[in-house]
């Protein structure tokens, strides 16, 4: 434990100062008349290092990948990491309440399915080969209310709809995928539906997936796009006149408060990896003492845990006041370039429960500064999470239960990166002000 004394009002303001360009509240004259600018008192830097932090890597082994909006599509593999895939099961519904396309006259023309695709990784400007496969599945959602589905989730799924190959470049913008399906899902439609049961019932869901021989790439679907959607062409003959027109199916999951869902099954091969010991029944956690990995889609997060440094802190400044903390998490030389935007930060309890770090999660706090709220900096090759109430909160309760860390968005893209561990010669470290 080493620390150094400064004074406290320069060294906070500066780290405030640093924070504040990128806070959006306007400041107000409350309380100014209660500061009296010629105080000047101590305050002392300290950093936690080395074998004070315990750090190891984890297996995410019960992901949750249905209620959100986005889904993943492909496959990709890399040295470090091995290989992944993601493939899709998903609901369709009617848009009205009822459909009947069963009556004499009408003919379904065509149906075309329709995947809005919002990201990719990588993303390059390249074009790919995707084998895409959809299938009707064999047996129909879990109705429960509340059910949810996990990335280990599976569904069978039989009867073929679609089976084409496509070139596909990502211009940076969201691009839509136009899947025609065969004629099999046509008596599937031309039938009369009551309601959202008799449909569902009937027609169950599909499974969306690229085949083997497709080119390593993870396409991110936005299910909430209004372009999403299944969509039947169809002909009317009646009174001698003949139209044409089409009838829209919801896909998925459109919004948070959705009825009908999807969710991502993800399959990782770690081969060689250095992180397949995770995977292999050799070890419950990987060592992070030089090295820890992040990886999205049910793969990696870390655990870090500081409890013999606050115990030991608390005994010698029983009154010690947390001014500023922040944890500098330096990516390694070998991480992916194309690094995640954030890396997220959870506190766990001591019954378990964990809950979202309030500092640097401006979900929770509306006073979180962007740019220490785990943004990654390019020039520093780091990420920075401002925790300064949870560092006071680990001394109020002279504890710590643990801090997990995880890629922002890991059910929507493939970003991963590895971490410096505490013992590297650019170490992971929480620098922190605190005063008597």
């Amino acid at each position: 434990m080493r620390a150094n004394k400064i004074l406290l009002h320069l060294i906070a303001a500066s780290a405030l100062l640093l924070a504040a360009t990128a806070c959006s509240d306007e400041e107000t004259e409350i309380g100014d008349a209660l500061q009296d600018p010629s105080t000047i008192y101590e305050g002392i830097l300290d950093t936690i290092q080395g074998n004070d932090i315990y750090a190891v890597t984890l297996y995410e082994d019960s992901l949750r990948t249905s209620g959100y909006t986005t889904g993943m599509l492909g496959k990709y593999s890399d040295a470090t990491f091995g290989m992944v895939s993601a493939d899709i099961y998903s609901q369709l519904a009617l848009t009205t309440a009822g459909l009947d396309l069963s009556a004499d006259g009408y003919t379904i023309d065509s149906v075309v399915l329709y995947l809005t695709v919002s990201d990719c990784y990588p993303d390059t400007l390249q074009s790919h080969n995707l084998h895409l496969s959809i299938r009707q599945l064999d047996e129909t959602f879990n109705a429960d209310s509340g059910h949810a589905y996990y990335a280990f989730d599976q569904m069978a799924s039989s009867t073929t709809f679609c089976d084409t190959s496509i070139r596909y470049t990502h211009s940076g913008n969201s691009h839509v995928l136009r899947l025609k399906l065969n004629d099999a899902i046509a008596p599937l439609l031309k039938q009369r539906y009551a309601g959202q049961n008799d449909f569902q019932s009937t027609v169950k869901g599909i499974h969306i997936t690229t085949l083997s021989d497709s080119d390593p790439m993870l396409l991110t679907i936005n299910f909430a796009s209004s372009t999403t959607l299944m969509k039947a062409y169809y002909s009317l003959s009646q009174d001698g006149t003949q139209g044409h027109d089409t009838v829209n199916f919801i896909v998925g999951c459109a919004s948070n408060n959705s009825t009908y869902i999807h969710f991502c099954h993800f399959a990782h091969t770690y081969g060689a990896s250095p992180i397949a010991a995770l995977f292999n029944g050799s070890t419950d956690s990987l060592d992070g003492s030089t090295k820890l990995y992040l990886e999205p889609m049910g793969g990696t997060y870390i655990y870090l845990n500081i409890d013999k440094y606050i115990k030991t802190f608390h005994q010698q400044h029983p009154n010690a006041v947390i001014n500023y903390a922040e944890l500098l998490l330096p990516t390694a030389d070998d991480a992916d370039t194309l690094y995640p935007e954030l890396i997220s930060a959870y506190k766990r309890y001591s019954n378990g429960y964990v809950m979202a770090i309030s500092d640097n999660n401006y979900l929770v706090s509306p006073y979180s500064y962007t740019g220490y709220d785990g943004t990654y900096h390019p020039e520093y090759k780091s990420y920075r999470l401002r925790i300064s109430q949870y560092m006071q909160e680990l001394l109020r309760n002279n504890a710590d239960h643990g801090m997990m860390l995880y890629i922002n968005g890991r059910r929507s893209s493939g970003q991963r990166t590895i971490i410096n561990g505490p013992l590297s010669s650019r170490p992971l470290r929480i620098a922190f002000i605190y005063s008597e």
